[in-house]
């Protein structure tokens, strides 16, 4: 178990990257990220903190889903499409920066 760092060399996380992976329990994604991919940290159970780029721009389906034990995700103000995940996360609080465009 342990804590999963995305580097500023990393642009984009692609779809199912890190899906899975139930041994992370932290995950901190830098600045560099603009998009996090379909289902990228799904099922990730044993994670309790989220910290997300203030770079990211597009966060698409299911890249939270299942993260049972997340205490709570902010959604920074640089996220300007978001997929449709969000209500899967009715577990936990979560706060969203800015208005966004919620894709279907």
């Amino acid at each position: 178990k342990g804590t999963l760092i995305i580097p500023n060399s990393v642009k984009n996380i692609g779809n199912y990257a890190f899906n899975r992976c139930s041994k992370i329990t932290s995950i901190l994604i830098d600045n560099s990220v603009e998009t996090i991919g379909k289902y990228a940290f799904s099922y990730c159970t044993a994670a309790t903190t989220l910290t997300l780029s203030n770079q990211i721009e597009t966060i698409n389906a299911y890249s939270f889903f299942h993260l049972e034990n997340l205490e709570s995700l902010t959604i920074p103000n640089s996220v300007t499409k978001i997929q449709k995940d969000l209500q899967k996360l009715k577990h936990m609080p979560f706060q969203i920066a800015v208005k966004l465009k919620l894709l279907a």
